[in-house]
């Protein structure tokens, strides 16, 4: 199997698997084996940017439109789980 290919295999899994769990609620994988799919995917895309597809799944908020809430500020900055274990993201440098 090619590169090329492989990206769109991955593609292709990386989208089932987010409508089976967005859309049917259940996934049938670990959240550990889905981001290691998620990680080839970027990792491949990243080396070989000419066979990235217009519909990526890379970058893009897995959850349908109408599951996601509206746009809310709010009074404290809210941080991703990555930036949230860390001491400088909770502001106590």
């Amino acid at each position: 199997m090619d590169v090329e290919e492989r990206i769109v295999e991955l593609a292709a899994e990386v989208k089932r698997l987010n409508d089976l769990c967005y859309g049917a609620g259940d996934s049938p994988l670990p959240d550990a084996d889905y981001d290691a799919l998620k990680d080839e995917l970027a990792a491949l895309v990243a080396e070989h940017p000419e066979f990235e597809l217009a519909d990526s799944p890379i970058g893009k908020v897995n959850a349908p439109a109408e599951l996601t809430a509206p746009t809310v500020r709010h009074a404290r900055p809210m941080l991703s789980l990555g930036e949230g274990d860390g001491r400088a993201g909770r502001g106590l440098r």
